[in-house]
């Protein structure tokens, strides 16, 4: 039955040798009429996308559509009020609304986390207290948590005031390099996005700001190094190394042909039911990828946050599809090309790169019926989705303790990864691309497995789920060139296929290559990210300009409890000297501060200084150069 079941696959299958030259033609048809719809498909699909992404943006609330994130900021003009008068003082003082410059506020968070635990001890204490019939705060425990709640919120208070003092006085330790920029036109922060501020590369850094609920605060605290960076190259690629045998492990475990010797059951099942035991062993070998890959989201998007650092959720979820797309590929599209390993197999391409098309053909034709699987498989991965049991059980285990407010924004953090989900339809749709001729079979599976998916998401995006951060459609773009990918994908495929039938049948595939890469450059021509100018004029004149927005950009930690503080400018005194204000000093001065007795000036800083140092004042010099800088400073 098993051979009979093989025959009736096979049929379907061109991986049987087929030497009819009429069906070897037919076959050279299909790739052209594949490739040629496909392209257009996708060139027409950007240019119905181009109206939408202009809508959206024209749609854009304030203040995002008139911010800009700053990076690279000089360490002269890490406050509020300077970074403020440097681009007032570039395009106007009418021009800006509002600047705001991170601030370190590691320690105040763990202060705010030290409140909320000490107000869910209250909470609990409260509710002991009534459970033994003792209301109200006379109770011992609840007097206690409330003296304790009452106690660290001055503390907080306390750490917010030193926060503002310290921002105003230039402190290398609470001031960071980034912050935010906000116009009061469209106009105004289009030209100052587009504009160079600087002669270092990496100074004065402008582009447009994320969503305000969207920005990750804690990544904008402190950049990452070029250090940084090549070190979260580093770890990917050791997680592509690793992946490979953890995959093989885990597929051991779950072959039956493992389990015979302990349990002899399944040999007299295999023999009196071979179809059955067929079919288990081609699920058991696609869960098993699909259990390893169920972890590798996580993975790569914890490697991302702690390297690379992107600045919003937006651009990490856009990160992590590029990553996870690539992952897809390697080691479930091209996973059976690497018999002899990953590296052994990159090291042989990298040598002879003509050497991909035979190798393509000799191992994706034969595995057809995996993919197959791979595919059927998914139809339950999206149906097990509408229970969101991840969450579910994150929830149910923080709720043991932590109130349920808290047990489900715990559960629902990073519990929809859109990269993730956007790669994985992606890639779908380039294994039906890759299969469509090979095995037409994966056709039929793909469009039950995209028509589930549209009904499970769909709900799943506008019922469920908590909202996530409009990209502005930049998933969609990525996905239209990771079709292309498969679409090469396929070609060379078909041509290293058809030309081991005869030289004559690859040949006449070479030129889809060339078609195929001018469709995904021709992307490129598409001017989507920004509107046009004339819009953005068009836009300024209907809206009046923005001067009070109901939202603004500033960590969520330091909005509440907002103290008016006066500000003070105390810096280190090795950073007075002439010399180095000269060479930090921006291209426009910020303007002068207001003259101050010299008791005063002396004073102020005395105190400011004390502030920063934990209390103490920082030991003097005596000298007279230093305190004549302080007081002209």
């Amino acid at each position: 039955a098993g051979d009979v079941s093989d025959e009736v696959f096979s049929r379907l299958n061109l991986a049987v040798n087929e030497n009819r030259p009429v069906v070897l033609w037919i076959h050279v048809g299909v790739v052209w009429a594949v490739t040629v719809l496909t392209t257009r498909t996708l060139q027409a699909a950007m240019r119905d996308f181009v109206p939408v992404r202009y809508r959206w943006l024209q749609r854009m609330a304030f203040p995002q559509c008139t911010t800009v994130l700053v990076e690279g900021i000089p360490e002269t003009m890490c406050s509020d009020l300077r970074l403020h008068s440097y681009f007032a003082n570039l395009f106007g003082e009418n021009a800006v609304a509002r600047s705001y410059v991170v601030r370190n506020t590691k320690l105040l968070q763990k202060k705010l986390e030290r409140l909320r635990k000490a107000q869910r001890a209250l909470e609990k204490a409260r509710a002991r207290s009534e459970a033994e019939g003792k209301s109200g705060p006379s109770a011992p425990l609840v007097q206690f948590r409330l003296e304790s709640v009452k106690d660290i919120k001055e503390e907080v208070a306390a750490e917010r005031i030193r926060l503002g003092r310290l921002s105003h006085a230039l402190d290398p330790d609470v001031c960071t390099t980034t912050g935010f920029v906000t116009f009061k036109t469209r106009l105004d922060m289009r030209l100052a996005a587009r504009e160079q501020l600087g002669t270092d590369s990496f100074a004065l850094q402008l582009q447009a700001a994320p969503d305000v609920n969207d920005v990750l605060y804690d990544s904008l605290i402190q950049r990452p190094s070029y250090t940084q960076q090549r070190l979260g190259y580093l770890s990917v690629f050791c997680v592509f190394v690793a992946f490979l045998p953890a995959v093989v492990f885990v597929s051991t475990l779950l072959s039956l042909k493992s389990w015979q010797q302990i349990f002899p059951a399944i040999h007299r099942w295999r023999q009196s039911m071979p179809i059955v035991v067929e079919m288990l062993e081609g699920v058991l070998a696609t869960l098993s990828l699909k259990i390893m890959l169920a972890f590798i989201p996580a993975i790569l998007l914890k490697i991302g946050r702690s390297f690379q650092k992107p600045v919003s959720q937006s651009s990490s979820q856009l990160q992590l599809q590029k990553t996870y797309f690539a992952f897809l590929v390697i080691f479930v599209l091209l996973v059976t090309s690497f018999a002899q390993g990953l590296i052994t197999t990159l090291l042989y391409v990298a040598q002879q790169p003509a050497a991909i098309v035979p190798l393509l053909a000799k191992s994706l034709p034969l595995t057809s019926r995996f993919y197959v699987n791979y595919v059927v498989l998914g139809w339950l991965s999206c149906s097990c989705e509408l229970l969101r049991p991840g969450p579910l059980v994150m929830y149910l285990s923080f709720r043991e303790f932590m109130s349920e407010h808290d047990a489900r924004c715990c559960a629902e953090e990073d519990s929809v990864l859109m990269g993730t989900r956007v790669a994985r339809s992606t890639f779908m749709l380039v294994i039906a691309l890759v299969f469509c001729s090979i095995c037409p079979v994966v056709l039929l599976a793909a469009a039950v497995y995209f028509l589930i998916e549209r009904l499970s998401h769909g709900y799943l995006m506008l019922s469920a789920e908590p909202r996530q951060g409009d990209a502005g459609g930049e998933l969609f773009v990525q996905a239209l060139k990771q079709v292309h990918t498969g679409l090469l994908i396929y070609v060379l495929l078909m041509i290293g296929v058809l030309g081991s039938n005869g030289f004559e049948f690859g040949l006449l595939l070479v030129p889809i290559l060339f078609m195929v890469s001018w469709s995904l450059l021709s992307l490129e021509s598409f001017l989507w990210p920004c509107l046009p100018l004339n819009q953005v004029m068009d836009l300024d004149d209907r809206d009046p300009p923005m001067t009070d927005a109901t939202e603004v950009y500033e960590q969520l930690e330091c909005r509440e409890e907002i103290v008016q503080i006066v500000p003070q400018i105390v810096v280190s005194r090795a950073s007075l000297t002439e010399a180095a204000v000269a060479a930090a000093a921006p291209t426009v001065a910020p303007p002068a501060m207001p003259a101050m007795p010299p008791a005063a000036a002396t004073s102020t800083t005395t105190t400011a200084a004390a502030t920063r140092v934990g209390g103490k004042a920082p030991e003097e010099t005596g000298t007279a150069s230093q305190e004549a800088e302080d007081l002209e400073f």
